[in-house]
Parts: C-alpha cells; structure tokens; sequence
C-alpha cells in the first residue's frame, strides 16, 4: 500500500508521484488516467471503518478498535454564513482532512483498491485522495490500452460504491504520453476512453 502511496507519508512528497514513472512514459509511451474522488474525506463511513476494515483486514481489536470508535463518536458540524448559524449536524461518516490522523484513516479505508488495479495487472499510484493509474503503449496498442483502463475504471466505480465513495468522472482525466510522432498519429477516436455513458475529458 504504502510504495504507491504519496502525501501524508515521510518522503513521499509531491515528487515522487510524478517521478516514479517519468522514465517510462517518455522512452516507451503510456496512458495516464487521474482518478478524482468526489469529498473523499467527507463521506468515509464510520461503522465500515470500525467493523470491516479495522477490525477484520487489520485485526485492531478491544481497546485499541474502542479508542478509534471514541476518536470518531459524537463528531458534529456548525455551518456559519454572516451572522448566521444551522443546527448542530452529527455525523456518521468522514474524518476531518486537516489532522494528522484523519488523513492515515482514509488511507488505511481505501488501502484495498490496490486489489483492483491488480486483478487488471494496472499500475498506480495515490496521491492523497486521488489515484494515478497508467499502461505503457505503442501506438498498435492504443485500443487495448484504452480498453483495460475503461473496464478498470469501471471496477474501480463499482469498489467506491462499496464505500460510499464516489468517482467524479467529469474531473477524471485521460493524458498520453510518447514521442511527437505517436501523439500526432493518435486521432480524437483513438485518444478517447469512456466510462459508462461519460468520455473522460483528454489532456495535455
């Protein structure tokens, strides 16, 4: 998990996510799909925490489960426009994204989305919330590419819904990266990756 995980970790800075394939993009050519979670941090799910993943993928029990239970219990939110206040909101899910711990919970909540990328042997790499995934190809390759990300993708649609998570496919993005000639041999049709009913938006 952690070795392709950047942000919140001692040197893994902002760096290392997009020098960790520089190599390969530019001598043999690759796509790049930026995943975006929509308020990531905002909608993690308290009891799936607690009870699923802490407890049972990483085997925190008794006191030490009772102490994240109690860090995130009677959480609530006051929203202040002007002068004026809501009413006190409780929560059952998120964590706050400015503390310390609160960034290793959500972490740790979708560590096993690595599982995803592996059944369909894609490479990645996380950067706070947002995931990185990317096949190296040739310009015969392209349509292969295009398809092993999408159904990739898809998982990946299906896993957040697990969560209560959710991909914003309209901030999702598609990068190809090659020589000047590859990329000039690539039409719109070529470069395009669709989503379901969404095409991800191509960048340079």
């Amino acid at each position: 998990m952690f070795s392709v995980q950047s942000a919140y970790l001692k040197f893994h800075s902002t760096e290392t996510a997009p020098s960790s394939r520089r190599r390969s993009f530019w001598c043999s050519g690759a796509a790049l799909a930026l995943l975006d979670l929509s308020a990531a941090f905002d909608t993690v799910d308290h009891q799936l925490l607690l009870l699923e993943i802490l407890r049972h993928r990483f085997c925190v029990t008794d006191s030490s489960l009772a102490w994240f239970a109690s860090y995130l219990s009677d959480r609530s939110q006051v929203f202040h426009i002007n002068s004026t206040s809501s009413d006190v909101f409780y929560l059952d899910c998120g964590v706050p994204q400015g503390s310390v711990l609160g960034s290793k919970i959500f972490i740790t909540y979708t560590e096993d989305v690595d599982d995803v990328f592996d059944t369909h042997n894609i490479q990645h790499h996380g950067f706070a919330d947002d995931k990185q995934i990317h096949v190296a190809s040739t310009r015969s390759q392209v349509h292969t590419v295009t398809w092993r990300l999408s159904e990739c993708i898809a998982d990946v649609t299906d896993w957040c819904d697990s969560r209560r998570l959710q991909l914003n496919s309209t901030k999702t993005e598609l990068m190809w990266f090659g020589t000047s000639s590859s990329l000039r041999g690539l039409s719109l049709f070529d470069k395009s990756l669709a989503v379901g009913d969404v095409n991800l938006q191509t960048v340079e």
